[in-house]
């Protein structure tokens, strides 16, 4: 009895000796799952918010989460005198002629938006006497919004479609926010008379992160990596004007600024105007895009002065 007892006792040890690895193994193997999986969920905390902001800000008319923005055929008409255009393939735009040698207004809205969107202010500056080209970007008829690129290769098309229309006319491209980027981008390829731009932001990356965080109401780090998922569904990388804008800029350019502006933060204002050496008027009580609203014809007559009076200096961009 006692020789079976001493023969058994080491199989025993053995085997409680592999139970204690087994045990250790599988808690190894389970802490190693868990890890995998933590970094698996937040990685797809970062990646999912990033790619589907990226996505709707490169297709703004199909992501109707992020804009209820609509094509321009379906609402009102200018009131005054107009001709529905195309300026460019696929691209349309309302033209309200003015007065003859008085400068033309190329008139480009902000992201997601079309050429109804400030129809108020082309009215305004039509009974001023200006023509009035009130353009839609090329994501309204079915591409993307591109970050600047082909929004600003739109801006020069329609300035090539100004002049074949009216040689020598003056052109002055005036953009409101994107609409506004773009104008400043337009600017350094093409030769112009004079740039305004009401709450443009200075990169386009970075306002992806800015505002589209609080679009899609998720925490900014959520979305850190939306500019850089952009070209997946645009093409182009978002512009950072501050790359693209030579020191040797000198086209007349007003920079207008909301103060109280949460979607384009102020600080966009005064380093766009710096780095365009142009005239920043910032407006003190103004969220994005109110200036025409709250001043009305002063808004107006302070747009009109600074475009008269680059026209007058003939200056033309290099």
């Amino acid at each position: 009895m006692y020789g079976a007892s001493h023969l058994t006792r080491p199989d025993l040890t053995v085997t409680h000796a592999e139970s204690r690895r087994s045990a250790g193994c599988n808690f190894q193997s389970v802490r190693r799952k868990v890890v995998v999986g933590v970094l698996i969920i937040l990685l797809l905390s970062f990646v999912a918010p990033s790619l589907t902001l990226a996505w709707g800000v490169a297709n703004p008319v199909a992501s109707k989460h992020l804009t209820e923005k609509t094509d321009a055929r379906t609402e009102p008409a200018p009131r005054t005198t107009h001709l529905d255009v195309e300026y460019a393939h696929r691209r349309n735009a309302w033209l309200l002629p003015g007065q003859a040698g008085k400068a033309a207004v190329i008139l480009a809205p902000g992201w997601g938006a079309n050429r109804s969107e400030r129809l108020d202010i082309a009215e305004a500056l039509q009974a001023r006497g200006y023509t009035v080209l009130a353009i839609d970007f090329g994501y309204i008829s079915g591409g993307h919004y591109t970050g600047g690129t082909a929004e600003g290769n739109d801006f020069v098309s329609a300035i090539r479609w100004i002049g074949t229309r009216d040689p020598g006319l003056p052109v002055v491209l005036f953009g409101l926010s994107a609409g506004g980027h773009a104008a400043v981008l337009a600017a350094t390829r093409a030769r112009v008379n004079a740039v305004v731009t009401e709450g443009a932001p200075v990169d386009e990356g970075n306002e992806m992160r800015v505002q589209g965080a609080q679009t899609i109401h998720v925490p900014r780090p959520l979305v850190f990596f939306a500019p850089l998922a952009f070209p997946l569904f645009s093409g182009y990388r978002p512009v950072d004007l501050r790359t693209r804008v030579a020191r040797t800029y000198a086209v007349p350019t007003l920079v207008i600024q909301g103060a109280n502006d949460h979607t384009v933060p102020p600080w966009n204002g005064r380093t766009l105007s710096s780095l365009v050496h142009g005239t920043l008027w910032t407006l003190p009580h103004a969220d994005h895009g109110q200036g025409f609203i709250l001043l009305g014809a002063e808004y107006i007559d302070r747009i009109t002065q600074f475009i008269d009076r680059a026209v007058a200096s003939k200056h033309r961009a290099p």
